[in-house]
């Protein structure tokens, strides 16, 4: 459900004591279990990531830390976040440059993940609502002035996922083996 809601934005509406989009002010407090932890700040142990056969390779850019946690969560290790841990993120670094492929690169990536773990059925449904329902709802936000990507970036994006879904041009080509030693 929450691939829908992030596909819909209902991810960006407030929730008591949450912000969006990650764990709330007051939650990193103290070290804790959570759902999963951001790439940048992922850090696993060899024998476990050995096990898990590395990040899978389907996912070139988003999703790849969303989908080893969940498959570490699957054989009963859980992600923590540790409170007095460091990380500096600069964030964007590797999408800046194009919002349109970048925007197309995630919602493949998120596609990937619901199609890997929720099946063919869930993964179609999705493709529906990004298609049906995102899609005009960023290009409003985007002509509202409301968006960093633009309505030029929406109707890019879109057209590259298009074109890599039907035709497997224009976005890299995942890997065809499933897992990296990365």
């Amino acid at each position: 459900l929450d691939l829908i809601a992030r596909s819909i934005g209902l991810h960006t509406l407030p929730r008591a004591g949450a912000g969006y989009p990650y764990t709330s002010l007051d939650e990193h407090a103290q070290s804790h279990a959570v759902g999963q932890v951001m790439g940048a700040a992922l850090m696993i142990r060899r024998p476990l990531y050995e096990q898990l056969q590395g990040f899978d390779e389907r996912f070139f850019l988003y999703y790849e830390d969303v989908d080893i946690s969940a498959r570490a969560l699957m054989l009963g290790m859980q992600s923590y976040y540790l409170k007095d841990a460091c990380v500096t993120h600069a964030g964007r670094i590797s999408s800046s440059q194009d919002a349109g492929f970048s925007l197309a690169l995630h919602i493949r990536s998120r596609l990937t993940y619901a199609g890997l773990h929720f099946g063919r059925l869930y993964q179609c449904v999705l493709f529906l609502v990004c298609a049906l329902i995102e899609f005009p709802a960023r290009l409003l936000q985007a002509m509202l002035g409301r968006s960093a990507v633009g309505a030029r970036g929406v109707f890019r994006a879109y057209r590259l996922l298009a074109l890599n879904l039907f035709s497997g041009t224009a976005l890299p080509r995942p890997r065809a083996g499933a897992h990296s030693q990365r």
